[in-house]
């Protein structure tokens, strides 16, 4: 497919996810980790040193399209709901929520999605390190999402960090990265070589020497369809 159709695939996967998935399910951290391999495996081609995290934030990869955030988003906005509709009470939404233990329940999903990118609910306040957002089950939803979004692109770079001793996340300027780029005014492959070094991505010569049409088997044949079945 297409970059821009792969994406919308994706994007699709990610929003089926979080509407049936997240609702009443409590989604362990080893099925949103293949969700988004799979959602890196749809929008990128490079190689498979590429660090979805990176390819999120940097833009190459839509927010809409990662499972994680549409999961962390759609299942807090469904406890949201439940409170603006009166069908739960703060105090009930807290009791559930230390009561909740492994049960299959929008609260407990809610919960778990929630630790999955480092955030507590503590005196009725989303907490992470520090940052709180007051009163999430009764704030609007794009100040939800706004808090919601940078405590998930926190928890990815603190995962980044850990795995990538090299890197500094923290010295990444993610909003003028896109901006920066298009300035280049550079040709696609740059581009995307560039993508790619965002990432922590790396090549190997097999998979450049097939983009440059070079590709060959080791006895020294090309490597067409017919010679590598036999």
């Amino acid at each position: 497919l297409p970059t821009k159709d792969a994406g919308h695939l994706a994007a699709a996967s990610a929003l089926s996810a979080g509407a049936y998935g997240s609702v009443c399910t409590v989604m362990t951290a080893a099925l949103v980790d293949l969700l988004r391999r799979w959602t890196r495996f749809a929008c990128w081609k490079g190689g498979a040193g590429a660090d979805f995290g990176l390819l999120v934030w940097t833009g190459t990869v839509p927010q809409r399209a990662d499972p994680l955030l549409h999961l962390v988003q759609r299942s807090v906005r469904i406890v949201a709901l439940l409170v603006q509709d009166a069908v739960l009470t703060l105090p009930e939404v807290d009791i559930l929520w230390r009561c909740s233990g492994d049960s299959n329940n929008p609260i407990a999903a809610a919960r778990q999605m929630l630790k999955l990118i480092g955030v507590t609910l503590e005196q009725g306040k989303l907490c992470r390190k520090g940052h709180t957002l007051e009163e999430p089950w009764k704030v609007g939803g794009a100040v939800r999402n706004s808090w919601l979004v940078e405590a998930t692109r926190a928890h990815d770079m603190d995962d980044v960090g850990r795995r990538r001793k090299k890197l500094d996340p923290a010295a990444i300027e993610f909003s003028q990265l896109t901006a920066r780029l298009s300035s280049l005014r550079m040709k696609k492959d740059k581009v995307a070589a560039l993508r790619g070094v965002w990432a922590g991505d790396a090549i190997e010569g097999p998979r450049a020497a097939k983009w440059r049409g070079e590709a060959s088997c080791q006895c020294g044949e090309p490597e067409t369809l017919e010679h590598r079945w036999w």
